[in-house]
């Protein structure tokens, strides 16, 4: 088996017309002078995932490995099993890639070999029809799209400064990534998110360093259908999830039941008036407490 110099590696699962538009972007990218290979983990699709990949076969240098098992967390897992690079380089199913996206992380692992982690720029990009509400509150949702962009130079990535990659876009040196799995009870399929932050966070706390590449853009496509209240109440309410997952697992003291419910309660009517009176972005902020509150305490009552 040969080594490559890059493995790029997406999880999709049920998102073959997304998977069409990303593998599009990434055959009308430049290819520096490397051996790469773009990995596509299908995690259990019911759609046409093996004839979009047969389609650019041509193009690009595929290959399709198979978890049926659900989960973004184990999907993620059977990428860095698979991967053959020396860096593995992580996007997702709903993104267009920069022409020079590539080219930015290879030119980086040749400047920056002392270092494990990398991660480019998250431009979201609304598809139409859009809501003003949620066009006008972007900075208000960045979670929910995902905007990473910490500027126009090259810096070292910092924990303590909250400069650390979202999943879309980020690298992992292969021994490092290898050396970190991702915890299959976080991310996509789970009720929790940031699985990839997770395993970020353990890289760079075990003394490893990271830069971040401003040129490694991606543009990130957020659908009607995650513009919408019930998509932000279902977003949060994961991070709400994963608060009290990760506290648990690290052992800390428990949030009690009671006061969960009250930070749901009086989030939700401040909310509910707030929205009566359109005060914009207050009632999205309190949305957002509200979700992510309630999440906290079914995890809570679900996993004691």
């Amino acid at each position: 088996m040969r080594l490559m110099d890059i493995s790029v590696v997406i999880c999709t699962r049920n998102r073959a017309a997304s998977l069409d538009r990303v593998l599009a972007s990434a055959a009308e990218m430049s290819v520096p002078d490397i051996a790469w290979e773009l990995l596509i983990v299908d995690n259990g699709s019911g759609d046409d995932v093996g004839k979009v990949v047969d389609r650019y076969k041509s193009r690009l240098p595929l290959r399709l490995e198979r978890q049926p098992e659900p989960g973004l967390s184990r999907a993620r897992n059977c990428g860095v099993m698979s991967a053959r690079g020396k860096h593995v380089i992580w996007t997702d199913d709903d993104v267009i890639l920069d022409p020079q996206w590539l080219v930015a992380y290879s030119e980086a692992f040749r400047l920056r070999p002392e270092a494990a982690v990398f991660g480019g720029k998250i431009v979201p990009v609304l598809e139409p029809p859009c809501t003003d509400w949620f066009q006008q509150n972007l900075a208000q949702l960045w979670e929910l799209v995902a905007t990473r962009d910490f500027g126009p130079e090259e810096v070292p990535l910092s924990l303590a400064d909250g400069r650390v990659p979202f999943g879309a876009n980020y690298a992992v040196r292969a021994i490092e990534q290898r050396q970190f799995p991702y915890d299959i009870n976080l991310g996509a399929g789970t009720g929790t998110v940031g699985e990839e932050t997770d395993v970020l966070r353990s890289v760079l706390e075990s003394g490893h360093t990271g830069y971040w590449i401003p040129t490694a853009t991606v543009y990130h496509i957020i659908s009607p259908g995650r513009q919408t209240i019930e998509h932000i109440v279902h977003r949060y309410k994961a991070q709400g999830a994963t608060k009290i997952y990760l506290s648990r697992r690290h052992g800390h003291e428990r949030t009690s039941m009671m006061m969960l419910a009250a930070r749901i309660a009086v989030t939700y009517i401040i909310y509910v008036v707030a929205r009566v009176f359109d005060l914009q972005p207050f009632w999205i902020k309190r949305l957002k407490g509200y979700a992510f509150w309630m999440g906290a305490l079914e995890e809570r009552l679900r996993n004691g």
